[in-house]
């Protein structure tokens, strides 16, 4: 049985949202339409934007979210300090809705701990953990990622 991409229109409702973008600095600047279209959509959510630290001051005072959310996952173990350290944020938080932007087993993982109940993503690395799944069709160049 495969689930909806669509969180549009079903629960118009999302108070808190997280988009995690844990890769690079220009595929973090290329995800601006995305969180601009999310704001457009939501425009009395609270949008955090989950972020690796060295990334933080490009994201700092953008206009479409009201927080940045600094997670290093770096050093031994992948720094399972700080990974438990943030999947705590991110439960006390209560956030209803997860946009990932960048899929990757160890934010699909993160995303579901915390118990984030609408997790939106590409299905693949651990899609299963997702509950709103978007084939994933980028290797086609269909489109441009930022589309």
């Amino acid at each position: 049985m495969s689930r909806t991409t669509s969180v549009r229109g079903r629960g118009a409702g999302y108070k808190k949202i997280l988009v995690a973008r844990l890769d690079r600095l220009g595929d973090v600047v290329l995800s601006t339409p995305a969180l601009k279209a999310l704001r457009d959509a939501y425009p009395d959510s609270r949008i955090s934007l989950m972020v690796r630290p060295y990334v933080k001051d490009i994201v700092k005072g953008n206009p479409y979210i009201n927080e940045v959310i600094l997670y290093d996952k770096s050093g031994p173990l992948g720094g399972l300090k700080r990974t438990l350290d943030v999947i705590r944020k991110l439960r006390s938080d209560r956030f209803d809705l997860a946009v990932i932007l960048h899929p990757t087993v160890r934010t699909h993982w993160v995303t579901f701990l915390a118990g984030i109940p609408k997790r939106l993503g590409f299905d693949r690395k651990m899609g299963v953990l997702l509950t709103n799944r978007v084939p994933d069709k980028k290797h086609l160049g269909l489109k441009h990622e930022i589309d």
